[in-house]
């Protein structure tokens, strides 16, 4: 299609704003008794707020409809739609701008006719208008802000239309082929800087497209956080209804305070909220400024929304755990009362004279309160005072049952002893102490309601007590009687087994007599000691005999004399043992005492053989050690010539000897050891300093003119301190002992040194040479581009040719440009490289001004010739690219930016179309070819 027929925007935007004039006048009559068509079903919309709202899209022409129902969807819509005159079939009628909203399922719609397709269709904006708008004002409960902030905002989106893809919109008429080479000039001229204008601008579209986009992202995902913690509020305020009749008073107003603070607080941010959205609309064009800001703001919300969610958490935390203690409280309470009844009827068991009343006052009032406690819904503290009752119980019991126990102990004890009387024993004392006891035993169970369980542990302690005693000396007569008359027959036994042994005691004696008596003098006098003890033990088993008579009946006193007698019968024979085992520890030492010398020998000559073959590198130490060996070898070879020797004093001798003697050889091979470490350790540390200045050297070798200022004099040192070092490693082979190991510790440290020395002069070096390697690079690429600038300078004195004067002065600079560039030389320091770098540049600087005076004049000599041909070139270009762009802008009958025939569409049939995705659920997109379209979902 030819473009000279198209209008001019100016002319266009006149003549739509006469149509419109002229549509309004016509329709006026029949809209006015049903435009805007306000159905609702809900009773929650301001119909004055929305009749405001819609009166400018009324007064655009459009056909406005509101539905707002209890119960429907999709379908219901579209009947609504069709009974309501908006639609026909499946078709929304052109000028219809329609909002559905459902309460069950949630559902909400916008639909509308192909008249509003550049304001609607394009990017989808219906559906941005459907989620930004309309849904959080639905989600947040307030119906007519989202009505009317959706019909506000599709009014602005037909005043001023959404470009596709964020993109500018440009319409450019045709222009005469005559005009062709006025324009090529003034592209030529301002091209570029129109150009620049062009990119700024795009530049400015795109980054305010990204920030509405991230700003309408943060608001969705705002939305949706504040919706669902609305969710979690109305939860916790429906459980928060029965704190107070489940809970302690404290309790439900800790809750309610923690609760109010959430509830406020969210208030708060659902203000903000609002006033974001609020600010963004007061804006009639809102900056990327806006938006970036709104962006921000929205996100704080979300995060002290989250933060919210947490505290109501802890909220709802604390609530359980009410619940929980709540739930536990009557089990505890149950359980003291029935452990209550326990004892009560176990204390009326008891024979003894006990008020069973006045002891279980105290313990029934800690039950009682304890419901009481429940009954005020207390039920942390009601757990606390039942279990401090059932503790308090639980004494009382144990108290109870020991008290039951005595008493049972008490009458058995009795009854033993009555039986132990027909026997002939006499029981009188056995029945006195019964009688203390029950005396005690009263005490207690008098004191009982008084002091408590604890009062009275001390009373039945004496009681058990006494208890006890009744029985030995009571029922327990008959057996005592019988046991001390089977241990009085083993004490004999082991009085006259005791007699022999000590007879042997003396044989051995005897025999040790004979050794040294320095080896036996410990044991003097154990014979007699032992006869001692064994007559003792002899009179203890008469006496005991005697006692345990049914005459005297001195049973217990009886059992006293048979356990000393055992006592002194043990010791004698410790006495004897003594004597039996030096006698064997003598004869043992003797056996062995020469062997024990040999080795001792032996381990002496072994230790000074090791000496003598290592004696630079083994100090005095282990000389002395070995000395101190041969001294007490020489004294146990003394002892061994003597009449009687003392053999276990000669075998100590042997054994200090070769104590003494392993110790130095161990001493000495350490020493070795220690020497050939320090040596090792020399050779490692010798390697790696040698391997540090060899990397030097190899540096100078390769790069002798790259050393910084004063390397040289730090590489002479270095040398020095080599050879120092060296020096030293070989006069510490020269030294013996502690002095040979000193110099070695020297050496090492030496060549530490120097390795440490020679690692920071190549790490300054380095760095030296990295730094001229870098002002090197600086200086390439500036000869680079000189290089350049005068290959281009010389390429376009060629193509000048005859055209101009040799004398020129852009051959002139052409030639000191070369000049300049024939001074740069090699770079070893800093002064060389700013040298180099001033010479570069000079050479680019003197070629590029060579270059655009060859330009200059190439230009202007040749510029008569070309006129002619210039201006019919010019015109085709000019036209050719009008038409390209044409082209690539506009289009007829569809394109990015919209066509006559109702825009595009995406699945759905030939009358209308959906576009879907929802807040908070799914969505269905679609669209038709000349019906307009349909965007709706969940919300």
């Amino acid at each position: 299609m030819k473009r000279k027929h198209q209008l001019t925007l100016p002319q266009t935007a006149r003549m739509l704003a006469l149509l419109a004039l002229f549509l309004t006048v016509l329709v006026s009559p029949v809209l006015a008794q049903s435009n805007p068509t306000i159905v609702d079903e809900t009773g929650n919309l301001d119909v004055a707020a929305v009749q405001r709202a819609a009166q400018p899209l009324v007064a655009r022409g459009a056909q406005v409809g509101i539905f707002l129902v209890q119960r429907g969807g999709e379908d219901d819509a579209l009947r609504r739609y069709q009974r309501a005159g908006l639609a026909g079939g499946n078709a929304i009628n052109p000028d219809v701008i329609a909002i559905y909203v459902s309460f069950d399922p949630r559902f909400s719609e916008i639909a509308y006719g192909d008249r509003w397709n550049a304001a609607l269709r394009t990017n989808n904006n219906v559906e941005t208008i459907r989620q930004n708008q309309l849904n959080p004002g639905l989600a947040s409960g307030n119906a007519t802000r989202g009505v009317v902030d959706a019909l506000t905002q599709i009014e602005r989106s037909i005043a001023s239309p959404p470009v596709p893809a964020g993109g500018t919109t440009v319409n450019i008429n045709p222009v005469p082929i005559v005009a062709g080479v006025i324009f090529l000039v003034l592209l030529a001229v301002a091209g570029p800087m129109l150009w620049s204008g062009f990119q700024k601008r795009r530049r400015a579209a795109q980054a305010l497209q990204a920030s509405r986009t991230a700003a309408e992202e943060a608001r969705r995902t705002t939305s949706s956080v504040i919706v669902d913690f609305s969710r979690e509020v109305r939860n916790a305020q429906e459980k928060a209804k029965f704190d107070r009749v489940s809970y302690a008073e404290t309790d439900a107003r800790q809750l309610a305070a923690l609760q109010s603070e959430v509830e406020q607080r969210f208030a708060r941010l659902q203000e903000q909220f609002a006033g974001v959205e609020k600010s963004l609309v007061m804006h009639q064009n809102p900056g990327q400024t806006d938006y970036d800001t709104a962006t921000q703001q929205y996100r704080q919300i979300a995060q002290e929304v989250s933060a919210l969610r947490e505290q109501l958490a802890q909220v709802e935390a604390r609530r359980a755990e009410l619940d929980r203690i709540a739930q536990a409280a009557p089990g505890e309470v149950d359980k003291a009362k029935k452990a209550l009844a326990d004892v009560a009827a176990h204390l009326s068991d008891l024979s003894v004279d006990l008020q069973p009343e006045a002891a279980l006052r105290s313990v029934e009032s800690l039950v009682e309160r304890a419901e009481q406690l429940l009954k005020e819904r207390r039920a942390a503290d009601a757990i606390a005072a039942a279990e401090a009752a059932s503790a308090t119980i639980a004494r009382l019991a144990s108290t109870i049952a020991r008290i039951r126990d005595i008493q049972d102990g008490i009458n058995a004890g009795r009854a033993a002893a009555e039986r132990a009387a027909t026997e002939g024993f006499r029981i009188e004392a056995g029945m006195a102490s019964f009688n203390t006891a029950e005396g005690l035993l009263r005490q207690a169970a008098s004191a009982l309601p008084v002091v408590g369980p604890d009062g009275i542990a001390s009373l039945l302690d004496q009681a058990d007590k006494a208890r006890e005693l009744g029985v030995i000396r009571g029922g327990g007569l008959p057996a005592r009687y019988r046991a001390n008359l089977e241990r009085l027959e083993k004490v004999k036994a082991a009085g006259e087994a005791l007699a022999a042994f000590i007879d042997e005691g003396w044989r051995v004696f005897d025999i040790v007599d004979e050794f040294a008596e320095s080896a036996w003098d410990d044991i003097r006098g154990n014979g007699s000691e032992a006869e001692r003890a064994a007559d003792e033990a002899q009179e203890l088993w008469e006496r005991a005999a005697e006692r345990n008579s049914m005459e005297r009946q001195e049973f217990i006193e009886a059992s006293a004399d048979l356990d000393q007698a055992e006592e002194r019968i043990a010791y004698s024979r410790a006495l004897i043992e003594a004597i039996i085992k030096r006698l064997k520890d003598l004869e043992a030492a003797r056996d062995a005492a020469r062997d024990e010398i040999a080795a001792a020998e032996a381990d002496i000559m072994q230790g000074r053989a090791f000496v003598a073959a290592n004696d630079p590198d083994v100090g005095k130490e282990p000389e002395k050690l070995l000395a101190r060996a041969e001294s007490a070898l020489a004294q146990a070879r003394a002892e061994i010539q003597q009449e009687r020797p003392d053999w276990l004093q000669i075998v100590r001798l042997a054994h200090e000897a070769n104590h003494l003697a392993d110790e130095a050889l161990r001493g000495a091979r350490s020493e070795v050891d220690a020497m050939n470490r320090l040596r090792d350790q020399l050779k490692r540390m010798q390697q790696v300093a040698t391997a540090e200045v060899q990397k030097i050297v190899q540096f100078m070798t390769i790069h002798p003119r790259d050393l910084p200022v004063g390397a040289q004099d730090r590489i002479n040192g270095l040398q020095i301190n080599l050879q120092a070092a060296y020096a030293a490693a070989q006069s510490a082979e020269q030294k013996e002992e502690e002095a040979r190991a000193d110099a070695l510790r020297d050496a090492i440290e030496r060549y530490t040194a120097l390795e440490q020395q020679a690692a920071q002069i190549y790490a300054d070096i380095q760095n030296h040479y990295r730094r001229i390697e870098a002002l090197r690079r600086q200086v390439r690429a500036e000869v680079d581009r000189a290089r350049s600038a005068i290959s281009r300078a010389e390429s376009l004195s060629v193509r000048a040719g005859g055209l101009v004067s040799q004398n020129a002065s852009g051959f002139a600079l052409l030639q000191e440009a070369r000049a300049s560039y024939g001074r740069i030389g090699e770079i070893h320091s800093d002064s060389d490289a700013e040298r180099s770098l001033a010479w570069a540049r000079d050479a680019y600087d003197k070629a590029e001004r060579a270059s655009r005076i060859f330009e200059e004049q190439i230009r202007l000599a040749s510029q008569s010739r070309d006129d002619s041909l210039g201006d019919f070139i010019g015109g085709v270009l000019v036209g050719t690219l009008l038409n390209d762009r044409s082209s690539r802008r506009s289009g007829w009958g569809g394109g990015s930016s919209g066509s006559w025939s109702g825009g595009s569409r995406s699945g759905g049939g030939f009358g209308g179309g959906r576009s879907g995705g929802g807040f908070g659920g799914g969505g269905r997109s679609g669209g038709g070819f000349g019906g307009g379209g349909r965007s709706g979902g969940g919300w």
